[in-house]
């Protein structure tokens, strides 16, 4: 009897603790990320739909737009879900020259709240109608003493912009624990042009930014949050971008293209000859090993092998078979004397 009820305490003890470290673990607040402004660049007139991503391990209660026009009391409006952890609400039209301020509350179903962006309501996300669009184009963070970290500033929009004064930062100057980084006086953006500052320098305000993501904000000279980008980590070999330039679309680029157009498009490969054997007999002819040293696999369909004959054009050079794929960091051996026109010893 006495093993019994050891037993029954031991269980209920057990899922006791269970239920006090999982409710530990959950609790926090939610989590805003994704924001959209369409159109990026609102006209006269134009109602402009705000999109932000709210999630939480627990649920979301709702989530709330606040505007405000000018100097003006804000206004809440309710946001509604569209699914796959989407929220929208719409700022009605203005007329050109007007400033809105905006921000995003998420609530959860235990309560906790997070703002967005997180210095709201006293530091707010703003846009002025008719004005033009200067965003966060492209991002990368895992610079080297060499290439250190950069940002680089899109001017989306067809008239000449000064961003002198303008401001970037992180989580310190965000906070006031650093200086937030001006850009210098005179610079000028001509239309669809870009602009790069490098942020991890030696000023006091320099920065670097987390290899391991984190967010950014790009504030005007009279205090708006013009624009702000949460990114995620990326490798060496990447960048964070808007694709195309200027667009609300966000990804990881595998081409880095500071100071010019966004590329999605697949990198080169890098295929190396990487053995040679040039002692072959009959049975065992010479060949040439190749080596893909890209971290994806690589199509050589239609590359081409050659020796001095091929380079004079006195012989055709040797061509990989259609259909040649050599996986991320894998091999591929061709022979080069066959019987083939194409062939030499």
């Amino acid at each position: 009897m006495k093993l019994r009820t050891v037993l029954i305490t031991l269980v209920l003890t057990t899922l006791v603790l269970n239920g006090c470290v999982k409710d530990e673990v959950y609790q926090g607040p939610p989590i805003i990320s994704n924001l959209v402004l369409t159109p990026q660049a609102p006209g006269p007139s134009d109602a402009v739909t705000v999109t932000v991503m709210a999630t939480d391990m627990n649920g979301i209660e709702k989530v709330t737009l606040f505007y405000k026009i000018e100097a003006g009391e804000y206004t809440s409006i309710p946001m509604t879900s569209s699914g796959e952890n989407l929220f929208s609400g719409q700022i009605p039209g203005q007329d050109a020259g007007v400033t809105i301020s905006y921000y995003v509350e998420a609530e959860n179903v235990s309560g906790m709240k997070t703002l967005h962006p997180s210095g709201a309501p006293a530091t707010a996300a703003a846009y002025t109608v008719g004005a033009p669009s200067i965003v966060i184009n492209e991002i990368y963070s895992r610079g080297v003493p060499a290439d250190p970290d950069w940002v680089e500033f899109y001017n989306n929009s067809d008239v000449t912009v000064d961003i002198s004064g303008y401001l970037i930062y992180d989580g310190g100057g965000q906070t006031g624990g650093k200086p937030k980084k001006e850009i210098p006086a005179g610079t000028i953006l001509q239309p669809r042009a870009f602009y790069v500052i490098v942020t991890d320098d030696e000023d006091p305000s320099g920065f670097g930014l987390s290899s391991g993501g984190e967010e950014i904000w790009f504030e005007s000279p009279s205090g708006t949050i013009v624009d702000n980008v949460a990114f995620s980590a990326m490798y060496v070999t990447q960048s964070y971008g808007r694709m195309p330039d200027g667009s609300p679309n966000w990804q990881l680029l595998d081409n880095i293209t500071r100071g010019t157009a966004n590329d999605d498009s697949p990198p080169a490969a890098v295929i190396k000859m990487n053995e040679l054997f040039s002692r072959g007999t009959t049975e065992n002819p010479d060949w040439v090993e190749l080596y893909n040293a890209s971290n994806f696999a690589a199509d050589i369909s239609g590359y081409k092998i050659y020796d001095s004959g091929g380079q004079a054009g006195t012989k055709p050079k040797k061509e990989v078979p259609a259909g040649t794929i050599i996986p991320a960091g894998g091999f591929y051996v061709i022979v080069t004397d066959d019987e083939h026109e194409s062939g030499f010893g």
